[in-house]
């Protein structure tokens, strides 16, 4: 079975749809100029001239937007124009503008990533880049007379490029189109806004000269025919804009935004492989998105909801049962082991476990000819020098996409609450739950489709544990799943939830078999928050209870129990400490860092005379108190007092800073400032007119 690859490609927000025109609105649209070549080259005067209209009713060629896929749904041909960067050096001058042919229905890809040197030697430690040598960048490099940080030597941008696209498959390969910025208050960091499938590639040529350059040079674009059309069919669209309508009205469209599974770099650099465990969970996200805003009234077309089940049915069986292999390839010391886990996987018929060939060959078996050929006597060695269980350790790991670091992390036990081989074995669930305050979690999703992946898969390869999970409501899965939303709504600000919250979050998660328990289910496995312990002192389960307000019973992660009753306490210590003896002259040292600010306008010394009151009783405080939390927007005067408290040289000791009294050079700081500045939700730009700052002293 070859191995099949998808894309992701990254587009612009259009007010209208993707059609090949200009936005309605465009100067409404403050998202697509985030991206850094539109936000240069929009000629907004033009655009809001021609709103509306083709990109081929532009006079002057094509807009900023086209250049970053803004016409992805165009049914019309159109071509880009590029220049080369480094046109203008003497190496190079001879090289010409060039033209990328664009048909209708395409999108251009270009792997950012994999063309940035240092990032290829990376990419070049899993898989070969055939064609790729040292010694023409090398030459390049001197050549051109300094070292960007790109792949330069025309040879080698052909051999990354060709290596980066060859195993998408044309009427097989997913495409995914993201959003990086989008007018929603709080879209997600990647947004998913459609899918179809890869019609057809070609890839780039060299770039055009009008003579003789001292290295090739080999254009990037590479273009991508997809299926999906306006109508739906061939794909499917989200109706982001119909739902941006609705947020500019009030209405909470926030589940109906699809968020972009993104556990490595699938979903950014603009063009990038998206594996095939991510490609089953970025269906599944947009499938759920797809529900939810249809239940917000909006309208997704039958045929592109057949589309999604048809290629989720197809993504599973390409799937498998082994989205791990890579990671596990690399804990056995394989060489590149992206490029032998898609050898070991193409090896058998599509949808099989391509585990038990390893395993023959590993043990010295026959197996079939491509295979024998990654197993050297080294690895050989390496695998019977493993043990039984952490044997079996492994074939459970192959069943989870999960990066090398996590693969190694687990088995060295240096999560943040070390799982031991049997624990493992046991509940693989137990890979979230264990690795909650990791600074990588691994998420649920991740695990969930390895436990509960499609019904073909689970009958065809049964998990390797000693308890099979027959049932959604498996005690095992429904701790981890709690446990990773509290521990996402910890990063939203919440570190406790009422039972009610729980629920309605546990029924988000992207999943196959819904996480929907019954008050009877909770009950049973004692998971109500009334039924869990308050120890802190604990170290499992990771769930435990808290109390709300009016004295009911709430969920919190132990460690964040722990960590909220360790600031107590330190804020109980220094809220009883002694204050610091603010000094007679620190007014003098406020007053001589804001004269610095220049003369007073006389109609506004009286407000100015009162500012300084104020500010002077603020200073007074923040020299005097043990902790002191400033805020408040931007202008109020909050940087004039840190930088008056940086004045004091009791303060700043020759550059240390401590304690707001003489101590030698060297002691340790016993005061210390952090400033945070915030965007407001509604600002695009940066700027103290739309920022609010926190000082926490």
């Amino acid at each position: 079975m070859p191995y099949v690859q998808h894309l992701s490609v990254r587009v612009p927000w259009h007010d209208s749809g993707w059609e090949g025109g200009i936005c309605a609105d465009p100067l409404g649209n403050s998202s697509c100029v985030l991206l850094e070549n539109i936000g240069r080259r929009r000629d907004d005067e033009l655009e809001v001239q021609h709103a509306g209209k083709g990109f081929d009713e532009l006079p002057g060629g094509l807009p900023a937007c086209a250049a970053e896929r803004g016409g992805f749904l165009s049914g019309r041909d159109h071509v880009l124009r590029a220049s080369h960067p480094y046109g203008h050096t003497d190496a190079l001058k001879p090289v010409q503008a060039a033209s990328v042919a664009m048909p209708a229905w395409s999108v251009h890809g270009i792997p950012f990533f994999w063309l940035n040197r240092k990032n290829l030697q990376g990419v070049m430690e899993q898989q070969p880049v055939r064609g790729y040598s040292q010694d023409p960048e090398d030459f390049a490099i001197n050549a051109l007379g300094w070292e960007p940080a790109w792949v330069l030597h025309g040879d080698n941008q052909r051999a990354v490029i060709e290596t980066f696209f060859q195993d998408v498959v044309g009427g097989q390969s997913l495409v995914f189109f993201y959003l990086k910025h989008a007018p929603f208050e709080d879209h997600p960091r990647r947004m998913l806004v459609g899918a179809a499938l890869v019609d057809s590639l070609t890839l780039p040529g060299p770039w055009p000269t009008a003579g003789r350059t001292a290295f090739p040079n080999h254009m990037w674009e590479t273009v991508v025919r997809h299926t999906l059309r306006p109508d739906g069919s061939g794909g499917i669209l989200l109706p982001v804009q119909a739902l941006a309508r609705l947020a500019a009205d009030g209405t909470d469209v926030v589940q109906a935004l699809a968020q972009a599974p993104e556990t490595r770099r699938e979903f950014s650099y603009a063009t990038e492989h998206v594996p095939p465990d991510t490609a089953v969970a970025a269906l599944l996200e947009i499938k759920r998105a797809a529900e939810s805003a249809i239940a917000l009234g909006c309208s997704v077309p039958q045929r592109s909801l057949d589309w999604l089940d048809d290629q989720l049915r197809l993504a599973w069986t390409r799937r498998g049962p082994a989205p791990g292999l890579p990671a596990v390839l690399a804990r056995l010391g394989f060489t590149h082991p992206a490029y032998c886990a898609r050898t070991v996987i193409g090896a058998v018929a599509e949808g099989q476990d391509p585990w038990p060939v390893l395993e023959r060959v590993l043990g010295g078996r026959a197996g079939p000819r491509q295979v024998v050929g990654l197993i050297t006597p080294t690895r050989q060695k390496v695998w019977a020098s493993l043990g039984a269980e952490e044997q079996r350790a492994l074939r459970l790991l192959a069943r989870f996409d999960l990066t090398p670091e996590q693969v190694n992390r687990v088995l060295d036990q240096d999560t943040a609450m070390p799982l031991t081989i049997d624990e493992l074995l046991e509940d693989p669930y137990t890979l979230v739950s264990c690795t909650v305050d990791d600074g990588d979690p691994i998420p649920f999703e991740t695990v969930d489709r390895g436990c509960f992946p499609d019904l073909q898969l689970t009958e065809g390869h049964p998990l390797p544990v000693p308890e099979p999970f027959t049932d959604p409501d498996d005690l095992r899965r429904l701790e981890a799943a709690m446990a990773t939303v509290l521990l996402r709504a910890q990063d939203e600000g919440h570190t406790l939830l009422p039972l009610q919250e729980m629920l309605e979050r546990l029924g988000e998660l992207s999943t196959i078999r819904p996480l929907r328990p019954s008050p009877a289910v909770l009950k049973a496995h004692e998971l109500r928050p009334e039924d869990l312990d308050d120890d802190r002192e604990a170290t499992w389960p990771q769930l435990c209870r808290t109390g709300l307000a009016d004295g009911t019973a709430a969920y919190k992660l132990r460690s964040a129990s722990r960590r909220g009753h360790w600031i107590r306490n330190v804020f109980e210590e220094l809220r009883a400490a002694t204050r610091y003896a603010a000094p007679p002259d620190l007014a003098a040292t406020l007053h001589a860092v804001l004269d610095q600010q220049g003369k007073v306008a006389e109609d506004a010394r009286a407000d100015e005379s009162r500012a300084r009151e104020e500010k002077t009783a603020a200073l007074r405080e923040i020299y005097e108190g043990r902790l002191t939390m400033l805020n408040g927007p931007a202008g109020t005067g909050k940087t004039m007092l840190i930088k008056a408290l940086a004045q004091r040289p009791e303060v700043m000791c020759e550059g240390y800073c401590c304690s707001p009294r003489p101590v030698r050079r060297g002691s340790s700081c016993r005061t210390r400032w952090v400033t945070r500045h915030r965007r407001s939700p509604s600002s695009s730009v940066s700027g103290d007119a739309t920022t609010e700052s926190s000082v926490a002293i």
